[in-house]
């Protein structure tokens, strides 16, 4: 047992020694890059920046536009904003770069994307970058619009009505008919329609459920299905 105990502690100091850090299983990395002051040459700590992403919607193989959130984890207390660009990437082109324009010291930023459609697939990545560090990197894939609208679905049924006023969205409803929203397979509600309803509100029901994922409707008649629609996120963390 003493042994075994002296051989970890040698390991723990060789790693110190090499410059690594050890990490416990239930510990949160922190790494560590060393730079010079630039006057006498000695080397300085500073902290690599990871940094959480949230986007507000799914990237689709139409997704032309977006918006991206960014949020300090908390390794680092005044991000250089200023000097950084949020880059967006795919297949090792630059699809967007652009400085951010959060003053230093705020831990929290956004930016409008505007990017060319992508191929169903394509692996994006999303990080800031400036002279002197760089964030994460978080990769994500392009998803094929036409799977999330149900294209698989038979059009025997007439895709369902909508009408947007204001803030609300409303459906149209047909006696004998089931509005049927999903969240992937599950169902998240079934409304059977009585009676004919020119305008039945959907608006709390789609606020409520599409925080972190797309949203199906469509409408169903025994074992026959309409064509859909797909609810993007109203935001989905692409980074922990």
């Amino acid at each position: 047992m003493r042994k075994r105990l002296i051989a970890v502690i040698m390991a723990c100091a060789m790693s110190v020694s090499a410059g690594m850090v050890p990490v416990w299983a239930d510990e949160e990395p922190i790494y560590w890059e060393f730079v010079t002051d630039g006057t006498e040459g000695l080397p300085v700590e500073t902290a690599a920046h990871p940094y959480d992403f949230v986007l507000d919607r799914t990237i689709t193989n139409k997704t032309e536009k977006f918006c991206v959130v960014y949020d300090n984890s908390g390794a680092v207390i005044n991000p250089e904003y200023e000097n950084a660009s949020l880059i967006i990437k795919a297949n090792g082109k630059i699809l967007f770069q652009k400085k951010c324009t959060t003053p230093e010291g705020l831990t929290v930023g956004n930016m409008d994307v505007q990017i060319p459609k992508q191929k169903t697939g394509t692996k994006i990545q999303i990080y800031l970058q400036s002279q002197s560090w760089k964030s994460n990197v978080k990769t994500m894939k392009v998803k094929n619009i036409n799977m999330l609208l149900l294209s698989n679905r038979t059009d025997k049924i007439k895709k369902p009505q909508l009408t947007h006023k204001g803030y609300r969205d409303y459906i149209k409803g047909i006696k004998g008919q089931s509005l049927v929203i999903s969240n992937g397979k599950r169902i998240v509600k079934t409304i059977k329609f009585k009676e004919d309803n020119p305008a039945y509100d959907i608006t709390n029901l789609l606020i409520n459920n599409r925080w972190n994922s797309e949203l199906f409707l469509y409408i169903k008649q025994g074992k026959k299905y309409s064509k859909g629609y797909v609810y993007f996120p109203l935001e989905i963390a692409i980074a922990e």
